[in-house]
């Protein structure tokens, strides 16, 4: 069954993000960048709904046939697996599925953790990074990334996240202190600039846009991606300062789940290096770490 709702409009019973769901069933939701693709091959897609909340897809089955849906769509894809899922120009798409879980498997029967409310999600990636920033004694530390040092890693996220939401949701940030001179204080008053803007009620309503991923809800495109991309900063700054590297292996697997389909796009983006080889057995956060073009064994602290 497809169901096409060109004014994008989704009936209250069909609201699939925030509705209680059955036990026996879990949510997942996909942000599919330009240029990326949605794979529908593996079993739990065989009977699973779908709803696309933002931008236009090609759904295309195995014998070539192919459907063009957009925002607003509701469709089912029992019989039609495997299928791949492709934003048309010019947006990425942003798409909600339920699925029916496997027995046993409690832990399907969360949503995704980039997912979930942008407000919380953030307040914890940055409490993560805030323990980091309060610890480092030496700013001047080399960071993992070439030529950076612990200082460069706060710089980062302070500088490039209010110019990419100025361009694209028209929204300004109130400028902070200088992290030359005060790197704690510094990122201390962005972080709370960002905690607020997340949890203004006029912020559900805004939309960011890009050309790179077309019109987007403001809160997840932030989680998308700023608050992932302090949580990805949160090992370089531990590894620069000699910290605790741990970071939750449950975002990590689902960073690395979402990269590595689009591995070329992020590569030809320049915002990612040349991913680091590691053994096929590593641990989730290394091989997070590596694909994202960091060393995760050089500059390592030595054990006791």
């Amino acid at each position: 069954m497809t169901v096409h709702r060109p004014n994008g409009s989704v009936p209250a019973f069909l609201d699939f993000r925030s509705r209680p769901l059955p036990e026996r069933v879990s949510r997942q939701v996909h942000l599919v960048p330009r240029g990326g693709r949605l794979d529908c091959s593996r079993s739990p897609w065989d009977d699973a709904m779908a709803l696309l909340e933002a931008g236009c897809v090609e759904l295309r089955v195995a014998s070539g046939a192919s459907l063009h849906l957009c925002q607003g769509a509701i469709f089912s894809l029992r019989g039609l697996t495997p299928a791949v899922l492709t934003p048309t120009e010019p947006d990425s798409a942003l798409i909600t599925t339920l699925h029916r879980r496997i027995e046993g498997e409690a832990s399907m029967n969360r949503e995704s953790i980039v997912d979930q409310d942008p407000a919380e999600f953030h307040r914890w990636v940055a409490a993560g990074f805030t323990a980091r920033v309060e610890g480092t004694v030496d700013w001047d530390a080399p960071a993992p990334v070439q030529g950076w040092t612990a200082r460069d890693v706060v710089g980062h996220l302070v500088e490039w996240f209010p110019g990419f939401l100025a361009g694209g949701a028209g929204v300004t940030l109130t400028p902070g202190p200088s992290v030359s001179d005060d790197p704690v204080a510094a990122w201390s008053h962005h972080r709370d600039q960002v905690q607020a803007l997340l949890e203004d009620p006029a912020t559900a309503g805004r939309v960011l846009r890009n050309p790179h991923t077309g019109d987007l809800p403001l809160g997840p495109a932030v989680s998308q991606f700023y608050t992932a991309d302090v949580f990805m900063h949160t090992w370089d700054l531990a590894r620069a300062t000699r910290q605790d590297e741990t970071l939750d292996p449950a975002l990590c697997a689902e960073l690395l789940e979402g990269m590595a389909p689009i591995d070329e796009l992020l590569r030809s983006s320049g915002q990612y290096g040349p991913r680091v080889e590691v053994p096929d057995d590593a641990d989730v956060q290394t091989r997070l770490i590596a694909f994202i073009g960091r060393d995760p064994y050089a500059g390592r602290a030595p054990t006791a």
